[in-house]
């Protein structure tokens, strides 16, 4: 049998091949600049200032989407209190402490903020014209205080895929 040689194929089926991988790579740091943006407050942000709707210093976020979590993990990481995610393995990297005294909710189910919590309040709606419904568009953010359970039997509850 002879030996295989990358000259074999043409160079053009690489850039076919890799085309689709780059659109989506493309397209997911687009998404997430506009999440960060939106969410984080940036330049240019028509949606909330997430460290503006904070009230103390031991405040956490909490978003639903596990691309929030990193799109304000990869550009707003420095200039916002501790996140959190309970969505995919988001939720894996960690719980919120037990002693946050408020928790910024950022895109979840309405149901569970009102369940886990005694005062609920929606604070923002994040609707950017591009993105994607339940992460940038049409989301609420809640602010929620005085947590009825303990997080290590609230978040199994809120983790998702």
């Amino acid at each position: 049998m002879p030996a295989r040689s990358m000259d074999a194929i043409a160079p053009g089926n690489f850039f076919v091949l890799r085309l689709p991988v780059v659109a989506l790579t493309v397209l997911g740091i687009v998404l997430c600049a506009v999440i960060a943006r939106e969410l984080g407050g940036g330049p240019g942000a028509g949606g909330p200032r997430l460290r503006d709707l904070t009230v103390s210093a031991d405040a956490v976020i909490v978003t639903d989407a596990y691309w929030q979590a990193s799109a304000l993990d990869q550009f707003d990481r420095d200039r916002l209190p501790p996140f959190y995610s309970p969505s995919r393995g988001f939720g894996y990297f960690g719980v919120p402490p037990e002693n946050a005294s408020a928790v910024i909710a950022v895109g979840v189910n309405d149901a569970f903020p009102h369940w886990d919590f005694d005062q609920v309040e929606p604070v923002a709606k994040v609707d950017s014209r591009i993105g994607y419904p339940g992460n940038t568009q049409s989301v609420t953010v809640w602010k929620c205080a005085d947590l009825r359970h303990p997080w290590s039997q609230v978040w199994p509850t809120w983790m998702h895929l």
